[in-house]
């Protein structure tokens, strides 16, 4: 075997795929991926075949059955490989340094501000996971996973200044904060479903309006 021809490392969408023989099969399954990624994205993973995921990628239909055995094995290959990524975008943003000299409210802020950048810049990526999701329980299940891992993220930086936390429940609190923002966040971007058009302005007041919300909700007592 020639030195391009050496095996690949093993890769997070492996655990869904037989391992490739040589570099050469990795890459016409990359192709595959990014076919079945764009396909999704434009129509809904029920809609895709695999005949149309070989003909977007161009190659043969033997690079298909020489790794997976279905549509489904596919998709949460191609899952796998989205959530690794979107893992460490995640962990990149919400791990990012914030001042332990700002106030609280500018703490909130930053915070949402990284959340939110996160959410933006992958929005395709978690449409096309989101998507996959709705007709396999397997994916749903992989999915949901990996949206617990950020919200624990979110979850455990908003700690970090539990002393200015006064709600009496401080992780219900900044787990409902994650669900707030992510909720909201989520349906502008269309994440679920129809997607609401914001331009640029309307983002930077949504996100003030939700750091404003938030810090409140965190710093305040509820009434007993």
């Amino acid at each position: 075997m020639s030195r391009d021809e050496t095996a690949p490392t093993t890769r997070p969408e492996d655990s869904f795929s037989r391992p490739p023989r040589q570099s050469r099969s990795q890459q016409s399954f990359n192709k595959l991926l990014d076919a079945a990624f764009d396909l999704v994205s434009e129509a809904g993973s029920t809609a895709v075949t695999l005949a149309d995921v070989v003909k977007r990628a161009g190659v043969s239909t033997g690079v298909v059955y020489a790794r997976v055995k279905s549509k489904d094995d596919l998709l949460r290959a191609l899952l796998t490989r989205e959530i690794s990524r979107l893992d460490e975008h995640s962990q990149q943003m919400l791990g990012s340094h914030i001042s332990t000299g700002v106030n609280f409210e500018g703490y909130v802020a930053r915070l949402l501000e990284l959340l939110v950048e996160h959410l933006r810049s992958r929005a395709k990526a978690l449409r096309v996971a989101i998507q996959i999701g709705y007709a396999d329980p397997v994916a749903a299940e992989m999915g949901h996973a990996a949206y617990q891992k950020t919200e624990q993220r979110f979850v455990q930086r908003l700690l970090e200044r539990r002393g200015d936390i006064r709600h009496p429940e401080p992780e219900r609190a900044a787990a409902r904060a994650f669900v707030i923002v992510y909720s909201v966040v989520g349906r502008h971007l269309g994440l679920h479903g129809e997607r609401v058009t914001s331009p640029q302005w309307e983002w930077n007041e949504l996100l003030e309006d939700l750091s404003t919300m938030i810090a409140h909700y965190l710093g305040r007592r509820p009434p007993a």
